[in-house]
């Protein structure tokens, strides 16, 4: 039996950091993949906190109104079905010391 088909649930999970190349891509058509693993995803080439931080700040400037909110959210959960993540296991979190940067309009 393949991992990927294995039922999962999530216990910490940010959304911040939780932003894929595909909804990065509709909200910053300009980005490549190359800009979107150096500057959103904090993988490998992750070196510092600093960098890991700043890889949160980039998505969550992309976050700032209702609208992108919601392809985040929808683009979220995407993810979480086609990783077997039983829903009512998910504890999303929002970075805390980032949640006033966050503005609706």
């Amino acid at each position: 039996m393949s991992y990927k088909l294995l039922p999962k649930i999530e216990l910490h999970i940010h959304l911040d950091c939780s932003l894929s190349y595909n909804v990065v891509k509709k909200l910053r058509p300009e980005t490549s993949i190359q800009d979107y693993n150096q500057n959103f995803k904090a993988g490998e080439s992750c070196s510092s906190l600093k960098h890991y931080i700043k890889c949160a700040d980039n998505a969550i400037s992309l976050m700032q109104t209702k609208e992108s909110l919601e392809l985040v959210m929808e683009d979220f959960f995407d993810q979480l079905i086609e990783d077997n993540v039983i829903p009512k296991f998910i504890k999303n979190r929002y970075s805390d010391w980032d949640l006033s940067l966050i503005h609706i309009s």
